[in-house]
């Protein structure tokens, strides 16, 4: 499943029903509680300005999941 969110609420509800992993952008990471959960859940955190070999990596991630 994939999905855009709208808001924050919007992940907290994608949680509770279908205890997703995220892709996300490598900054939460280090967000205070934000980046541990996410950290947590096995989220992949994409470096937006990174390698094209960073890139694949991490689209090899998410097709493994």
């Amino acid at each position: 499943m994939i999905f855009n969110h709208v808001c924050w609420i919007d992940i907290l509800l994608a949680l509770l029903c279908f205890f997703p992993s995220f892709v996300s952008k490598k900054s939460v990471k280090n967000y205070p509680f934000i980046g541990m959960i996410a950290t947590a859940i096995d989220s992949v955190f994409l470096d937006r300005a990174g390698t094209k070999e960073e890139k694949i990596a991490v689209g090899q991630a998410i097709e493994a999941r």
